[in-house]
Parts: structure tokens; C-alpha cells; sequence
């Protein structure tokens, strides 16, 4: 009886380390893939299928909380929190205050895009002399399972939010072919100039806001998915020194859209905006500057 007792206690303990090891391995093996080509990284809290359906990265911080409200500041709070680890673990001091807002905003939308699609994968971005790269680990978790209860249950998915930086090493902004691209990527944005292309004198210089603003226009392009649907992308239209200028760009959609206000994408010139839909509408979109001058463009969609 005793040596049953013992053998019993034995095969428990044995599949307990296994289980543990499978885990830890499984984050291991996630953070290895992360890490790889000198990418510093800073990783937030382990997740539960529970928490990544609430959205919550940590405890009552929810990428889904509403701008301008006290869980939108605990949000951003833990994304400066990730990207100051990141920083000093590359060594990065180059963030001004503006280079950590947008790496904030880029933080903040890709996390939620990913938390959204319930699946794993990264984006990058550039900033100066600085890559930058966040997404979402995915594996499995073999210790949260229950051996002893259910043997045949598959072990629980746990996420992994991280942020990474890395010295600059001459890559495009979205370059790489394994990097994650939401499925309302932008299509067939408009040709930029890239920041090293500007011109050394900007033409907004003696210019007043209201200058600046008469400038810019609201455009979109478009492709064609078939069946009478359409995916397209809206952006800021204007002189590549003066889009510099711009923060913000919120975008106001038909009210059949969820949610029907929306933010352009920050880390991209013109700050565009990518959708889904079917029919054409009457497209607002109110433009904030870099000194607080705000200004409504409208446009109707063009499907073609």
C-alpha cells in the first residue's frame, strides 16, 4: 500500500515537471523567435484566454478603454512602462518626448489589432536612428492545464505582450517578411517622401497655421474584393514637410461602422486610415497640428 502511495506520488510529480518544463520551454522557444537579430525586449504579464477576451493587459488596463478616460492614462502608463524597458535594455536615448508618443500610439494599436485577432505576430516601425518592434506571443501553456482531472484536454493558450528595440540596420519601416500586417492594412497607400528626403527648408516656415491647414485636402484610393466590396484607405493629402506638422488625424465614418470615429495610423505620413465596406458616404476627418490648430476635411469615398 505504501509503495503504491509512493509510485502514485512519483507519476504526479513526473507529469507535473513535464507539464512544467512543455511551458516553460513553449515561452522559452516564444522568446527566443522575439529575440532573434539583436532585438531588446521588454515583456508585459502572461495573459489567459479569459483576460485576452476582456483585453486586459494587466489588471484593470483594457486596450479597449475609451480616449479621454482614466483607463485610456493607466494604458498608456503601461506602454511607456514597456517601452522604458525596452529602451534602456538597447540602450536607446534617443526618444525625445515625441518619439515616445508615437511609439506609445504604435504600442497601444498593435496590441489591440492583436489582442483583437486573437493570434500571435509583431510590427515594426522606425524612429530616427531606432527599429522598433511590438506584437503578441502565443503558445501553449501545459502547467495551466489539469493533468490530474483531464488528461486528454489541450493545454491553455497564454499571450504575451512585448516591446522591442534595436539600433537602426537599414531596413524599410515594414520590412521583413514575417512581420504581422493587420488584416485592414493599408492598401495602395499614396508615395511618400521618407523623412530623410524632406526639405532641409521647409516651405511651412514664416507660414501661419491656417496656411498650413488650406494645404492639405482628404483623399482615399481603393481596391476591389469582389461581390461589391471594397477596401480603402483614406489619407491626409499635402506637402511632405508640412504633413510633418500634423499629431492627430481622427477620422469620422458612417454610423454603420464599429466604432464609427476612428484614429489615422501615426507612425505613417498623411495618418491614413484602411476599411472595409460596400457603399460610398460622406468621409470627415479633423486634423490637429503640432500647436494645437484643428481643422475638419470632408470627402466622399471613391470607389474605382
Amino acid at each position: 500500500m505504501n509503495m503504491s502511495k509512493v509510485l502514485v506520488a512519483a507519476l504526479s510529480l513526473l507529469l507535473f515537471a513535464v507539464g512544467t518544463g512543455a511551458a516553460q520551454g513553449g515561452r522559452r522557444s516564444a522568446e527566443r523567435e522575439a529575440e532573434a537579430g539583436g532585438w531588446q525586449v521588454a515583456y508585459g504579464n502572461e495573459l489567459t484566454e479569459g483576460e485576452i477576451e476582456r483585453g486586459e493587459v494587466q489588471p484593470g488596463v483594457s486596450v479597449f478603454a475609451a480616449r479621454g478616460t482614466s483607463e485610456m492614462m493607466r494604458l498608456h502608463d503601461w506602454a511607456n512602462m514597456l517601452i522604458q524597458q525596452a529602451a534602456n535594455r538597447a540602450a536607446v536615448s534617443s526618444l525625445d518626448q515625441s518619439g515616445q508618443f508615437q511609439v506609445m500610439r504604435f504600442t497601444v494599436r498593435t496590441v489591440r489589432e492583436l489582442i483583437r485577432s486573437r493570434r500571435s505576430g509583431a510590427e515594426e516601425m522606425e524612429l530616427n536612428s531606432v527599429e522598433i518592434k511590438v506584437g503578441l506571443l502565443e503558445y501553449r501553456d501545459h502547467d495551466r492545464s489539469s493533468w490530474g482531472r483531464d488528461q486528454g484536454r489541450r493545454s491553455d493558450a497564454v499571450f504575451l505582450p512585448y516591446v522591442g528595440m534595436r539600433a537602426k540596420q537599414g531596413r524599410s519601416a515594414w520590412g521583413g517578411g514575417q512581420d504581422y500586417r493587420p488584416e485592414q492594412a493599408p492598401i495602395s497607400p499614396p508615395v511618400f517622401q521618407s523623412p530623410q528626403q524632406y526639405d532641409p527648408a521647409p516651405s511651412w516656415r514664416g507660414q501661419n497655421s491656417a496656411e498650413i491647414m488650406k494645404a492639405f485636402s482628404l483623399k482615399n484610393t481603393s481596391r476591389s474584393l469582389g461581390g461589391g466590396r471594397w477596401r480603402w484607405t483614406a489619407y491626409i493629402d499635402g506637402p511632405a514637410d508640412l504633413l510633418r506638422r500634423i499629431t492627430t488625424v481622427t477620422y469620422y465614418l458612417h454610423p454603420s461602422f464599429n466604432p464609427s470615429t476612428q484614429l489615422g495610423d501615426s507612425t505613417r505620413p498623411g495618418h491614413p486610415l484602411t476599411a472595409t465596406g460596400w457603399g460610398v458616404f460622406q468621409l470627415r476627418a479633423e486634423v490637429v497640428l503640432d500647436d494645437g490648430t484643428r481643422r475638419i476635411y470632408e470627402h466622399t469615398l471613391r470607389f474605382r
